[in-house]
Parts: structure tokens; C-alpha cells; sequence
């Protein structure tokens, strides 16, 4: 866990608060490319949806497109709210 900067919304890397959305936004960095992984109700989850996609991108899963992200999360169990 780092440490919460005056600027950041959460403790987690790939983690905001949308004040928009009311909700916790995950999103991850891939081949220069911002892909959003979905909208959650707690911090916790959308923690869980980075690590998950990070830890499929490590096994060698070629993922280009934010809808690829979320199939595969859905696919691990882990559903937007």
C-alpha cells in the first residue's frame, strides 16, 4: 500500500474516486495505452480488477482494448457494480 498524496484519491496504483460516477474507477497502463477496467463500489474491488489484469498481463496475455479487460475480469469473477 502507498502512501496517500494531497492530489490522489486512493491508496491503490490504478485506483481513482469519480466524483462523477460516484464510484471507485480502475484503470491500467498497457503499451502506452490507458485502459479502463470498469467502475466499483469500493476501493477494495477495483484494487482486485487492476491486480488481476496486471497479474494476466505477467502470465502473457496479449490485452489491447479496455472491453478485452473487462470480458477477461468478468470471466475471473469480478463484475462492475
Amino acid at each position: 500500500m502507498r502512501k496517500l498524496q494531497i492530489n490522489q484519491t486512493s491508496r491503490f496504483r490504478g485506483v481513482s474516486y469519480s466524483y462523477y460516477q460516484a464510484s471507485w474507477k480502475a484503470q491500467i497502463m498497457l503499451n502506452y495505452r490507458n485502459l479502463h477496467l470498469g467502475y466499483f463500489s469500493t476501493e477494495e474491488k477495483a484494487k482486485e480488477a487492476y491486480d488481476t489484469i496486471k497479474e494476466l498481463v505477467k502470465e502473457g496475455f496479449e490485452i489491447s482494448t479496455g472491453l478485452e479487460a473487462r470480458k477477461l475480469l468478468v470471466a475471473k469473477g469480478i463484475k462492475e457494480d
